[in-house]
């Protein structure tokens, strides 16, 4: 099923996302260090086989999710749900590969996203 002919559900997910992300920022100091490197930088999360892309456009303070994006993210990364719920318990970059994503544009910002998720200890599977 597609989100692209039910905006609801996009608007769902991407606030369902949203709020996730502010919490455990909220909760987590080591979040919140995690996070600083990826300032100014965008992560694009192509969700398969939704066929949507969030962007996670990371500032000091947030992550601030856009549903559209009129430059190039820096990195993107894409997937089904599964997949990124297991590469959020991935150490390295071949266990981000293992785990079914695929990567395209800069490894390092996709390495620092990675970091930030671990240290957010989100349980995506749960």
């Amino acid at each position: 099923m597609s989100t692209a002919g039910h905006p609801w559900l996009a608007a769902s997910l991407t606030e369902s996302l949203r709020r996730l992300l502010r919490q455990h920022l909220d909760a987590s100091a080591t979040g919140r260090e995690a996070l600083q490197p990826l300032a100014g930088q965008v992560v694009a999360l192509r969700l398969e086989p939704f066929g949507r892309t969030l962007y996670l456009c990371a500032t000091h303070e947030e992550l601030q999710i856009l549903t559209e994006l009129s430059n190039e993210p820096d990195v993107t990364l894409a997937g089904n749900l599964a997949a990124f719920a297991r590469s959020g318990l991935a150490s390295n970059g071949a266990a981000l590969a293992a785990s079914g994503i695929s990567l395209q544009g800069d490894a390092e910002t996709a390495r620092r996203f990675q970091a930030l998720c671990q240290a957010l200890k989100i349980d995506w599977a749960g």
